[in-house]
């Protein structure tokens, strides 16, 4: 017989930014980024992280910029 394609795959939506998530838990902590602050600030440009990590990889956009002071 024919099947019924699940119209629900991903159930949790974000009212913030529409992504969608098969599971709860995952569904929870991405709520989470819309609700931290975002203290690391790129010196450079303004953007913003909140998580430090996320800024020192940002940081490696601007560092390609540069040419190399050899």
């Amino acid at each position: 017989g024919s099947q019924t394609p699940q119209a629900e795959e991903k159930p949790y939506k974000c009212t913030e930014c529409g992504k969608g998530f098969k599971g709860y838990s995952r569904f929870l902590n991405h709520l989470q980024t819309h609700k931290r602050e975002k203290m690391f600030v790129c010196v450079e440009c303004g953007k913003s992280f909140s998580r430090k990590t996320n800024l020192v990889m940002h940081r490696r956009v601007h560092m390609r910029e540069r040419p190399c002071k050899c």
